[in-house]
């Protein structure tokens, strides 16, 4: 089970754990509470895999925390002009924690950047490829005609990572694009596999769209770090922590179950800020729902982001019966 304590500068907690998942969404919810963002955002990633010692993934409620070891310890980055190239070449990388200040805004993108690489790591190193997500294919230069009725059912595979099996030889891919109409499909990958032919049999990973959007954008700021603006100089170095509005009323733990760790971050919250900061699988869905109903004041909206439309379901279908007004919005063809 996992566990929170209090962090040193009693500003937030600390949590090691693991997890799963991918997507994007928004939860919008009427009636109870004040307004509260929730990001699932992975920290070691997507699966069932506990941190250890001071390099494991973090999960942190509250201020900027000081956890462990900086940016000086840091894995290098993957060289090369791709910015796809480490999700179809992956590497291994391990969540770095977030140091409470930066000492220039390249630290700071060097550890978000390693900690979307770490993330995107766990993920793809637990991913188990089923039939339930595969599909016949046939590689024709930069990409594949398929007419398997199996896609129809995947819905939208760009920015999937796929497993192409060709003979008994495995090749790990990106699409990038998928055109067609019926059940007849030209999709094209990334990097071409010009060499092979014939029939394939695909596997999809999942989606990883947002690791490689965030990772871009991260490497595209390292390029010039020369201009910092004030919001960002805030973000770097954060100095001001102002109370939150907050209630205390008795959380529901026979409806939405929480573990004792939940438990105290949802009761330990204190500021109109607070970051909750680890891997999916950690709970972050349930402690979510349990400050929208117990700690948000009453009569508030409430918005609820994250980036998976999973987790926003998650969120949706715990609030619902609760509220009168609950409205998602998210990709369409992954929403259920």
């Amino acid at each position: 089970m996992p566990n929170f304590k209090r962090s040193p500068d009693g500003m937030g907690w600390v949590l090691a754990g693991g997890g799963k998942g991918k997507g994007k969404g928004k939860c919008r919810k009427g009636g109870k509470g004040g307004r509260k963002g929730g990001k699932g955002k992975g920290g070691g990633g997507k699966g069932r895999r506990k941190g250890s010692g001071g390099d494991g993934p973090k999960y942190t409620s509250g201020g900027p925390t000081l956890v462990g070891r900086g940016a000086h310890s840091l894995k290098p980055l993957p060289s090369g002009g791709d910015a796809a190239a480490p999700f179809y070449n992956p590497q291994r990388y391990t969540v770095t924690p977030v140091p409470e200040e930066f000492q220039s805004a390249e630290q700071y993108l060097r550890v978000m950047a390693n900690n979307i690489l770490a993330e995107f790591w766990t993920m793809y190193t637990q991913a188990r490829p089923t039939e339930s997500q595969a599909f016949h294919a046939h590689l024709n230069g930069d990409g594949m005609s398929t007419s398997d009725p199996s896609v129809q059912d995947l819905g939208n595979l760009v920015q999937n990572l796929v497993i192409i099996r060709s003979g008994g030889t495995k090749h790990l891919r990106i699409i990038t694009s998928q055109t067609g109409f019926g059940t007849s499909f030209s999709l094209k990958i990334k990097p071409p596999l010009r060499d092979a032919g014939g029939s394939v049999r695909v596997y999809s990973l999942g989606y990883i769209g947002s690791f490689m959007v965030e990772y871009n954008c991260a490497l595209e700021l390292l390029k010039d770090c020369s201009h910092v603006t004030p919001l960002f100089r805030s973000i770097l170095c954060p100095r001001l922590n102002l109370p939150g509005e907050y209630e205390n009323r008795r959380l529901d733990l026979k409806l939405v179950p929480c573990n004792p760790s939940q438990k105290t971050a949802v009761e330990g919250l204190q500021y109109a800020l607070e970051k909750i900061q680890g891997p999916p699988g950690t709970g972050k869905s349930t402690t979510i729902h349990h400050i929208i109903m117990s700690r948000v004041p009453r009569g508030k909206r409430v918005l609820v982001t994250c980036s998976r439309n999973v987790a926003v379901e998650s969120i949706a279908q715990k609030l619902e019966g609760l509220v009168d007004d609950i409205f998602v919005s998210g990709n369409k063809d992954r929403l259920g």
